[in-house]
């Protein structure tokens, strides 16, 4: 652990792996062999350290959420969120777990599962900033785009710098059809993080559409707002996670 805190991983996997091969079981080992290979992105082999500590503590909370984390970010996400589950069998009131498979439900587009851990989330943590912002993207998905706003709006009053939920706003604005706020909102994003790929790759649509009207303004066209009708959906950045 003290070697991994300094960053000398490789010298901390030779301290792991020789006390795993006085004892195979050992869960200290398994576990932390497994953060340390996490910590240089070696999620695969972290998975299989992970996988193999919490059949000897089952109900291990921190080997599940690392289990739960690793399983996430490698793309299993029905794995990951078995692995929430049985975390929820042993601690009911995890918000984390329940906010993590809200996130998971969405990331699958299972919008109406999402919602409910959320709120499930909520009830225990009724201030949880990434519940609220999550949630509220994703009733506005569902067509709850009123509700959505209001809980963006306390994710913002929570956390102004936020670009999550920044981005967030400015996609519940769009199924509202509010494309000049939602650009607002997608701006302070970028000028809290210019280096975000998902608001530039946002903007560059909100600027696409700012030319077409140029465009038709300039062959003296009218442009007929009701006509353009994005979905918060389609224009959604596709990262692995959010």
């Amino acid at each position: 652990m003290i070697l991994d805190r300094q960053g000398r991983h490789a010298e901390a996997r030779e301290a792991f792996a020789a006390a795993l091969k006085i004892n195979p079981h050992n869960i200290f080992a398994l576990k932390n062999m497994g953060k340390s290979l996490v910590a240089e992105g070696r999620r695969e082999e972290a998975f299989s350290y992970f996988s193999q500590a919490i059949e000897f503590s089952p109900q291990n909370l921190d080997i599940l959420s690392s289990l739960a984390d690793t399983a996430a970010k490698l793309g299993k996400l029905d794995e990951a969120i078995d692995v929430y589950r049985r975390m929820l069998a042993v601690q009911p009131d995890s918000e984390g777990a329940l906010n993590n498979l809200g996130n998971l439900f969405s990331r699958q587009g299972k919008t109406g599962e999402a919602i409910k851990y959320y709120r499930l989330a909520l009830k225990i943590n009724p201030d949880l900033e990434g519940a609220l912002s999550n949630l509220g993207l994703n009733l506005a998905l569902e067509g709850k785009s009123d509700e959505g706003v209001a809980c963006l709006t306390r994710a913002l009053q929570l956390n102004p710098q936020s670009v999550s939920a920044l981005l967030n706003m400015s996609y519940a604005l769009i199924k509202q059809r509010k494309i000049e706020e939602a650009t607002g909102y997608c701006r302070r994003a970028l000028q809290i993080d210019p280096n975000s790929e998902e608001a530039k790759f946002l903007m560059r649509k909100f600027e696409g559409r700012e030319e077409e009207v140029k465009r038709k303004k300039a062959k003296g066209k009218r442009y007929k707002k009701k006509g353009w009708r994005p979905e918060a959906g389609d224009w959604r950045y596709k990262a692995e996670s959010r």
